[in-house]
């Protein structure tokens, strides 16, 4: 069980919620979102080895990837009960204080992976955030809908006759340069739990930022 927490200063002033979502293998990969406060069954951390002094510094990110190789029976509780009082010698104030973290969670999600017979790979983004590599992206095949179009009939008609392994739907012209987002996207699309995949999509107007609608501008279906 997990449950969500915020920040506080030397003063007692609260400050910098954490509300988390459920529990997601997919996500956690990316980043140690389950953090504090962490209640785990004695025989289950005893049987994932317990803390392992080669990742100090992310020993709890690195323990809960091991935990969940042992048992898939974990529980969010929606309520702040953990509160990471901020110090000079805590990463809740200064982030790599305890050496290159970033480095480290890269290390013990790639040797997760390897565990799994997971053949992505694991690297920094700096933040505190690991990236997954598809090391062979799949074969994919762009729909354009536009505005207005039924994009589930726009997929259904590229499906009878498409031989890609991924239909990307875009109501929009797709960027120039960086392609990684949809690689990214991609690979996940090629999951074998995964059935349809989308991102959320920000755009900056007249000073705000608003979300797409449900379908967004970019959907990508297995």
């Amino acid at each position: 069980m997990y449950s969500d927490e915020d920040k506080i200063t030397a003063d007692g002033r609260r400050l910098c919620p954490m509300l988390k979502p459920g529990f997601s293998p997919e996500f956690l990969l990316g980043v140690m979102y389950v953090g504090h406060v962490l209640c785990v069954r004695t025989s289950v951390a005893r049987a994932a080895g317990g803390f392992d002094p080669a990742f100090d510094g992310v020993q709890d990110y690195e323990f809960f990837l091991r935990v969940t190789e042992r048992t898939r029976r974990i529980g969010h509780v929606p309520k702040i009960l953990y509160h990471w009082r901020q110090s000079p010698g805590s990463s809740s104030l200064h982030g790599n204080v305890k050496g290159d973290m970033d480095q480290k969670q890269a290390a013990a999600v790639q040797a997760h992976l390897l565990r799994r017979n997971d053949a992505r790979q694991a690297h920094p983004l700096g933040g505190h955030r690991v990236g997954i590599r598809t090391a062979t992206p799949p074969a994919t095949e762009i729909v354009p809908c536009a505005p207005g179009d039924d994009p589930v009939a726009a997929l259904h008609r590229a499906a009878r006759t498409s031989t890609a392994e991924i239909l990307v739907l875009l109501q929009v012209d797709p960027p120039a340069g960086n392609n990684d987002w949809w690689h990214e996207l991609a690979g996940l699309a090629a999951r074998p739990d995964s059935g349809c995949v989308a991102p959320v999509l920000l755009s900056r107007k007249a000073g705000c930022w608003s979300r797409a609608g449900p379908w967004g501008r970019a959907t990508l279906c297995r």
